[in-house]
């Protein structure tokens, strides 16, 4: 009886122990099915881990838990079945949470990621006069800044050498922009206050994103004037225009000498063609009348130009070769740029500069303000020309390529029937 009853304790508890086994299977796989596991993963636009954001699990009021990601962007909640809502704090500098992102758990969707916006920023690009990102040579100290138009100037940021970007996180307004840290001989395009010249950012504008060339400061050549001499006087002579409606033939002869052809054939005695610099031309051949052609300024409201972009082709695209520039005024006046204020009757009152160069055109033209043309001459007139089309308005058309002509003249000798000095034009 004793075996019996002791092998009857045995069975039964053998079946405890199965019973209670299964039960706690049971409940393991109640336990996986319902609880500690809901994971929140979160990632930045650039699908990178974002690390130490807090994740709070809620419903209504009610919040559960908070977890700080890691480094895998990951966080895991241990909490019963139901419907979630997920809130992010803490987040990466310069990103948001989208307004459109998904930001629930539930027992159907027990996985979530959330990935993150950039904030609200503007774009600028810096790139060389190519168009192609610069090395970082150039750019390792620049950064880009923003002023409100009242001139309230933000932080600047540092540009990223890579591509050549800045991103400027801010809040949406209108602003300039400005760039900051180039190299002593590198600039861009900007207005007398430093900001880009180009178009500024409008609050009331989509456009968030601009692209700024910076290329190496222009070299301006200023001319000089060497071995002139004095033009002499030419008594009983008097000046003959350059015909401007004819097809006239300038040529430079033999012995090195512009002169105008006369007859349907080169002369030897053809005439020495002459420029007229420091006497006003007259208005049937040149309409701003009043002042010589190398002082044009004081008639033009300092609008006439002399100095011209002389930039080799080779030069023009390369991102490492700025501009070239050729100064005519000290070559042909002994001085560059007026000094000039503002008068009582608040127009511009020009002075020339007390200190001039030695040698110069205007200080070696004969008493009628003439100098025989020259290679010197004859570029600088027909630069003039191209540059300062609004101020050379004939009253008379002259011939595509014979606008350079207007202050050229020969000398003619004057008949004995008719010796008034008085130009024939």
């Amino acid at each position: 009886m004793k075996t019996l009853s002791k092998r009857l304790s045995l069975i039964l508890l053998a079946l405890c122990v199965a019973v209670c086994a299964g039960a706690l299977a049971a409940c393991k796989d109640k336990s996986n099915d319902g609880s500690n596991a809901y994971t929140v993963t979160v990632q930045t636009s650039d699908n990178t881990p974002a690390v130490g954001v807090r994740v709070t699990l809620g419903k209504g009021n009610a919040q559960f838990d908070t977890q700080t990601t890691g480094a895998d962007g990951k966080v895991s909640f241990d909490v019963p079945d139901d419907t979630y809502t997920v809130k992010l704090s803490k987040l990466p500098e310069n990103f948001t949470v989208a307004d459109n992102a998904d930001l629930t758990l539930s027992p159907t969707k027990r996985n979530l990621t959330v990935t993150l916006a950039e904030a609200f920023h503007y774009t600028v690009r810096i790139v060389g006069k190519d168009g192609n990102v610069l090395p970082a040579t150039v750019t390792e100290n620049v950064t880009v800044g923003v002023c409100t138009l009242d001139s309230n100037c933000l932080s600047p940021v540092a540009l990223n050498t890579a591509d050549g970007i800045a991103k400027l996180y801010v809040a949406k307004n209108s602003y300039h922009v400005q760039i900051l840290g180039l190299p002593d001989d590198w600039t861009y395009d900007k207005d007398v206050n430093g900001y880009y010249a180009g178009a500024d950012f409008l609050k009331d504008s989509d456009e968030t994103e601009m692209t700024i060339k910076v290329y190496p400061k222009s070299t301006v050549n200023v001319l000089q004037a060497n071995g002139l001499t004095q033009y002499e006087d030419k008594d009983a002579h008097r000046l003959v225009g350059i015909p401007l409606l004819e097809d006239a033939v300038v040529y430079k002869s033999a012995d090195g000498i512009y002169r105008y052809q006369i007859g349907e054939q080169q002369q030897a005695n053809d005439p020495q063609v002459v420029v007229r610099l420091t006497t006003e031309n007259p208005t049937s051949r040149y309409q701003t009348s009043g002042v010589p052609i190398i002082y044009a300024e004081k008639k033009t409201n300092n609008t006439a130009k002399y100095v011209f972009k002389a930039t080799p082709d080779a030069d023009k695209n390369d991102p490492f070769k700025g501009d070239t520039y050729v100064d005519y005024r000290t070559l042909l006046r002994g001085f560059g740029a007026y000094d000039i204020t503002i008068g009582t009757d608040r127009n511009p009152i020009f002075t020339e500069p007390a200190q001039k160069a030695t040698h110069y055109y205007a200080k070696y033209v004969n008493s009628d303000g003439v100098y025989p043309l020259n290679d010197e001459l004859k570029t600088f007139l027909q630069l003039y020309c191209q540059n300062n089309s609004m101020l050379i308005e004939f009253n008379v058309e002259a011939l595509k390529g014979s606008e350079w002509l207007f202050p050229c003249y020969y000398y003619e000798e004057i008949p004995a029937e008719n010796p008034a000095l008085i130009e024939q034009l």
